[in-house]
């Protein structure tokens, strides 16, 4: 049997998660080989918080190894252990290559969302030049060219020929 060294009590799962996991990053129940991570445990804590408060009295236990335990009524020798640290360096190992290659993932992401957003910029930029190079569309003329005459502000017209204005 494992030695637990008792340290902390805590009103909910995910606040004793949460204290455990200064000690270690890695759980397994008890009489199971699947071991749970820190992301694992703690959504299982916040479903069984929501789910089933610890009632009023009773608390988990949290040992300096990281162990994790229900102690109902807070009678400590009444203690049921959930969840013991999984201290092996294989199991550590394993979960911090895990870790790493998620983050190798994130980090591609990010760069190729950048690079997505530096081209879009600098197609954007390559526009704006292109359509400041363009000559400007000319003004409006100011006078007929039919018969020369000026045209009023606003007209549509010549107002004395009445060649449309162009």
């Amino acid at each position: 049997m494992e030695q637990i060294t008792f340290h902390r009590f805590h009103s909910s799962l995910i606040s004793a998660v949460i204290e455990a996991s200064k000690a270690c990053v890695l759980w397994r129940r008890p009489e199971e080989e699947t071991k749970l991570n820190i992301f694992e445990i703690e959504l299982l804590a916040q479903e069984t918080d929501a789910e089933s408060p610890c009632p009023e009295g009773s608390c988990y236990e949290v040992s300096v190894e990281g162990a994790i335990g229900y102690c109902p009524g807070g009678v400590e020798y009444l203690t049921r252990w959930l969840f013991y640290p999984c201290m092996d360096e294989e199991s550590v190992r394993e979960f911090v290559e895990d870790v790493y290659s998620k983050l190798d993932e994130i980090k591609a992401e990010d760069e190729a969302a950048a690079r997505a957003e530096t081209e879009a910029k600098a197609a954007a930029e390559e526009e704006a030049e292109k359509a400041a190079e363009q000559p400007a569309s000319a003004p409006a003329a100011k006078f007929c060219p039919n018969c020369g005459t000026p045209y009023e502000e606003g007209a549509k017209f010549c107002m004395k020929c009445g060649t449309p204005r162009q």
